[in-house]
C-alpha cells in the first residue's frame, strides 16, 4: 500500500476534505476537515449524514526543533536574510528571488510568495506526521457584528487587518464566530485546552474564549458532542481551506443553510479570520455569481494577490477561479481546467511546476502549469479508486517535500479516514512515492 491512514474522527468516523497547515508561531501542525456524520442513522439512499456538519480539528504531536544559528539547515539555500531583516525566498519555479517581510523571528510564511514555507530553520526529526489527536469541532454563534469592509482601519480583537471592522450582521448569515467546543472525544479539555494557546496570549484558558466586551459574542468551552452551542443545527460547513496571509490565518469554507436527504441547497464560500487558528471571526461571503459554489483552494500569484479555485455546480461542476488583491473584492476569471466534472481542486508548486489536483470520483486528476493560467492534464489519475478530495502540504519550496493528504473509505461504507502519501516529480510527471 502506497499510503498511510493517519487520522479517523472519533465522534462520527467520517473525516473528509482535509487541509493541513503549520502554525507559524510554534510549529504545530493543524488539520481542519469536514466532520461528516457517518454514524448517523438515516435511510441508505439519504445523504443527510453529509449535512449538518461542522469543521473538525486535529493537531499533530510531531516532534520537531527549530534550527539554531550556525546549524546546517535544508532550507538554507531557499531563504536567506536580507540586509533589512527580511527574508529572501528563491523557491519560485522560475528561480525568481522574492523578498519576504519578517513577521516573527522564525516565521516567513507570508502573503504573495509562491511557496508554503512555514518556519525558518525547522527540521523534522521524527517524521511523525501520523501522530494526530482530535481537538474538537468549530461551532458557531450569531452575534451583533461581523467582519466587513469599511473605509477605515481598526483593531478588532487583536486582528490588524486593514479596512476591516465590526458592523451589523444580517439574520440569515452563517455564524459570525466559530470556536471550539470541547467534547467527550477530545483530550483537550480543562487545563489541556491551554496547551494549544500561544505563549503570551491573554485569552482565558479554554477553547473558543477571548477577552471581549460582549460575552455573548464568543463560544464557551462547554461540552457539545453533536450540535452547535449557539448556532443552528442546520448549519452545514464543508471543505475548509486555511492559509496564512502574513498577519492572520484565513479560512475559506463552503456554507449551506439546511440539512437535506439529497444533494441540494444553495452553497456559498464564506471567509473567516483568526490570529491563532483557534477562534474565527467572519469576514463575509466571497461574492461569486452562482448559487452553488463549493471546495475553495487558494494560492498566491507570482505577480501579487491571490487566486481562488473552486467547484461551480451551476457551471457543469467544473473548476473555476477568481482573483483578489485584498481578500474582499473578487474578480471572476472563468474555467481553470478542461471540461471534466470534478471537485476539491488543490494547487501547489513542486519540481519546477505548478500543479492542480482534483477529485474526479476515481482518484485524482492531475494538471500541470508553468504560469497558473494554462493547465494541461497528465495522463492517468493518482490513486484511482482510493483518493478523494485531497490537500497537498508542501514545505521547503518547489524542490522540497510534498505530502498528499486525502480521505478514503477503508471499509467501503460511509466511514472514512484521512490518509497521506508523499509526492515526487520525475521527468515532469507527478507521482506517488512508493
Amino acid at each position: 500500500m502506497s499510503y498511510n491512514i493517519i487520522f479517523r474522527d472519533p465522534v462520527f468516523d467520517g473525516a473528509a476534505d482535509p487541509t493541513v497547515i503549520r502554525r507559524a508561531s510554534d510549529g504545530k501542525l493543524f488539520m481542519f476537515y469536514t466532520q461528516r456524520r457517518a454514524a448517523l442513522e438515516c435511510p441508505p439512499d439519504s445523504v443527510e449524514w453529509c449535512y449538518g456538519t461542522k469543521i473538525g480539528v486535529a493537531v499533530c504531536d510531531e516532534e520537531f526543533r527549530r534550527g539554531q544559528p550556525g546549524e546546517e539547515n535544508e532550507n538554507a539555500d531557499d531563504v536567506k536574510d536580507g540586509s533589512d531583516g527580511a527574508a529572501v525566498c528563491n523557491c519560485h519555479p522560475e528561480g525568481e528571488a522574492r523578498r519576504i517581510p519578517r513577521q516573527t523571528q522564525t516565521s516567513y510564511e507570508t502573503r504573495g510568495i509562491p511557496c508554503r514555507h512555514s518556519l525558518l530553520g525547522m527540521t523534522d526529526e521524527s517524521g511523525g506526521f501520523d501522530k494526530w489527536e482530535y481537538v474538537g469541532a468549530l461551532t458557531g454563534t450569531h452575534v451583533q457584528g461581523e467582519l466587513s469592509r469599511t473605509a477605515e482601519s481598526s483593531e478588532t480583537d487583536g486582528l490588524s487587518a486593514s479596512g476591516i471592522k465590526l458592523c451589523d450582521v444580517e439574520k440569515n448569515n452563517p455564524s459570525v464566530i466559530l470556536g471550539f467546543a470541547s467534547d467527550a472525544a477530545s483530550p483537550y479539555t480543562g487545563e489541556a485546552a491551554g496547551q494549544l494557546r500561544e505563549e503570551g496570549d491573554s485569552s482565558p484558558e479554554g477553547l473558543g474564549m477571548t477577552e471581549v466586551a460582549d460575552a455573548s459574542s464568543v463560544l464557551t468551552a462547554e461540552p457539545s458532542r453533536h450540535l452547535p452551542l449557539n448556532g443552528k443545527a442546520s448549519d452545514t460547513f464543508w471543505a475548509p481551506e486555511v492559509i496564512f496571509d502574513g498577519e492572520n490565518y484565513r479560512m475559506f469554507v463552503t456554507y449551506i443553510d439546511g440539512v437535506y436527504s439529497e444533494w441540494a441547497g444553495e452553497a456559498s464560500i464564506e471567509q473567516y479570520i483568526s490570529p491563532d487558528l483557534l477562534e474565527w471571526r467572519r469576514v463575509g461571503r466571497v461574492e461569486i455569481e452562482s448559487s452553488r459554489v463549493i471546495d475553495p483552494c487558494l494560492y498566491p500569484l507570482p505577480s501579487g494577490g491571490w487566486r481562488m479555485w473552486f467547484k461551480d455546480e451551476r457551471r457543469g461542476s467544473r473548476t473555476c477561479y477568481c482573483d483578489t488583491d485584498d481578500f474582499l473584492s473578487w474578480r471572476y476569471g472563468g474555467f481553470a481546467t478542461d471540461g471534466t466534472p470534478q471537485e476539491g481542486p488543490n494547487v501547489f508548486a513542486l519540481g519546477g511546476y505548478f500543479w492542480l489536483v482534483a477529485d474526479v470520483w476515481d482518484g485524482l486528476a492531475v494538471y500541470r502549469s508553468d504560469d497558473l493560467v494554462s493547465f494541461t492534464r497528465q495522463e492517468g489519475n493518482i490513486l484511482p479508486g482510493v483518493a478523494s478530495h485531497a490537500d497537498v502540504f508542501c514545505e521547503g519550496g518547489p524542490e522540497g517535500t510534498a505530502r498528499l493528504v486525502f480521505f478514503t473509505y477503508p471499509e467501503g461504507d460511509r466511514r472514512s479516514a484521512v490518509c497521506e502519501c508523499k509526492l515526487t516529480v520525475e521527468d515532469g510527471v507527478l507521482k506517488v512515492t512508493q
